[in-house]
């Protein structure tokens, strides 16, 4: 079919579209009128050229294969997949998506984007492309596509699932920060991270020392991104991953230098390492002076659960004697703030974008 088609209402507010065995749509199928429209033949949207356009109050029922390998499609009305469907190239951008069923629908190129996603948990196929949807209403696993929760590249949003979320080796979830308006996961049943997380910024902002972000909220949450891509932040910060039972945040931090013994965080065990060095080599030289001595204790005493501010606002080094003292008195308190803190800590290296 090339040229335009307008689909109108018909009798009993429906109307059904058979056009042979099946129809390939070069050019516009503009639906209208508050009336849901049938196609009872196979159909396919096959050039950038192609476009199917739904005004509000109207839905598209495909009863037969639909594919959607090229063109721009949408509006404010509804699709439902009746029978068998993919996207494969090209776009949709609708208010509200449907896979009935015995339906099926396979997402594998291109961008779907719509208010609310109804799918067939098990008969919506993610395994490539991108997905924006404000509300889906059942389970998603992301096989190997994006999701990038909120409308649009230039804002952030949200993306609430009523059931789980899986994300496998090859998915990727997109996340963009601007201060307290981020991307995030809203998840009503169980989350399993794996794959990739891409955290880009918006406009100029630009995180610091302290800021955090929590982009996946959930009824229970099991692993982890496997690889990150994320933005540069100003010299001395670093990014942090932090995963709880429910949750997995963003958080922006100083990069660790009274890990004596290099295993992620700082500990008691670096204070014996210091204990071990002090006066004798520079393998406790957190401040980076070329030895090991008091300033590298009061290092250790600010970067140990965020420090103790009593302890770390001292002025003097005490003698080697008096700091072993503090520092035993000052274990306690410290592994106290320590455990009230999440357990599941990743520090990560950005990948470049």
């Amino acid at each position: 079919m090339v040229g335009t088609m307008n689909l109108e209402s018909g009798k009993g507010g429906e109307s059904s579209i058979v056009l042979g065995d099946s129809i390939d749509v070069f050019g516009v199928v503009n639906a209208s009128g508050d009336v849901t429209h049938y196609f009872s033949t196979s159909s396919r949207f096959l050039t950038a050229d192609s476009r199917l356009s739904i005004e509000s109050g109207s839905a598209v029922h495909f009863n037969a294969l639909v594919q959607f390998v090229g063109g721009s499609h949408g509006g404010n009305g509804s699709i439902a997949v009746n029978d068998s469907g993919s996207l494969s190239g090209g776009s949709i951008n609708i208010d509200r998506f449907e896979v009935s069923g015995s339906a099926s629908f396979d997402l594998n190129d291109g961008t779907l984007s719509t208010n609310v996603l109804d799918p067939t948990s098990s008969n919506f196929r993610f395994t490539g492309g991108r997905l924006a949807a404000d509300l889906a209403l059942g389970s998603l696993l992301n096989e190997g596509g994006t999701v990038a929760p909120g409308p649009s590249t230039l804002s952030a949003g949200q993306t609430t699932i009523v059931g789980n979320y899986t994300q496998s080796a090859a998915g990727r979830l997109e996340i963009q920060l601007g201060g307290t308006a981020l991307d995030y996961l809203d998840v009503a049943g169980l989350v399993n991270l794996d794959g990739l997380l891409d955290v880009s910024l918006l406009r100029a902002y630009s995180p610091m020392l302290g800021d955090e972000f929590d982009i996946i909220l959930s009824g229970g949450l099991s692993g982890a991104f496997e690889s990150l891509v994320l933005p540069s932040l100003a010299s001395g910060l670093e990014w942090d991953v932090l995963y709880d039972s429910f949750n997995a945040t963003l958080e922006v931090i100083a990069p660790f230098t009274a890990d004596f013994d290099n295993d992620g965080d700082v500990d008691s065990a670096d204070l014996g390492q210091w204990e071990g060095d002090s006066g004798l080599n520079s393998n406790s030289d957190a401040d980076l002076d070329g030895d090991s001595d008091g300033s590298d204790f009061l290092a250790w005493q600010r970067q140990f659960g965020g420090g103790l501010t009593s302890i770390a606002s001292l002025q003097a080094v005490p003698e080697p004697s008096t700091l072993a003292l503090v520092g035993g008195l000052a274990i306690a308190g410290l592994l106290a703030q320590r455990f009230n803190k999440r357990q599941h800590r990743k520090t990560v290296t950005p990948m470049t974008p």
